[in-house]
């Protein structure tokens, strides 16, 4: 039951703080240089799918509550199939990133 904990390598992730917490949980970090939107699942697959997802309802939300209970609502329709396809395209990014040393 080994967890891995994946981020980018920002400054902030990487600080004193952060580092004693992973440690302390036993949390094996994953390395990821610093702003790599094409290594980034949530930058290549969550966001362009839930924006998708969004342009569906033709109205104007009326609120910022009303928003975010309508991104809670397509969040949760998320199939299973749609997280392994991004999930499986990241493996095929990371794999390709590392075959040619990060170019």
């Amino acid at each position: 039951n080994t967890w891995h904990f994946y981020h980018d390598n920002i400054e902030l992730h990487s600080s004193p703080l952060i580092h004693e917490f992973l440690v302390n949980h036993s949390l094996k970090v994953l390395e990821h240089p610093s702003y790599s939107p094409d290594l980034a699942p949530c930058d290549f697959g969550f966001f362009p799918l839930m924006k998708k997802k969004l342009k569906t309802h033709a109205q104007k939300f009326n609120s910022d509550n009303e928003f975010l209970a309508t991104w809670d609502q397509e969040c949760a329709n998320i199939s299973v199939e749609s997280w392994q396809q991004i999930f499986n395209k990241w493996f095929i990014r990371i794999t390709k990133c590392k075959n040619y040393n990060g170019d």
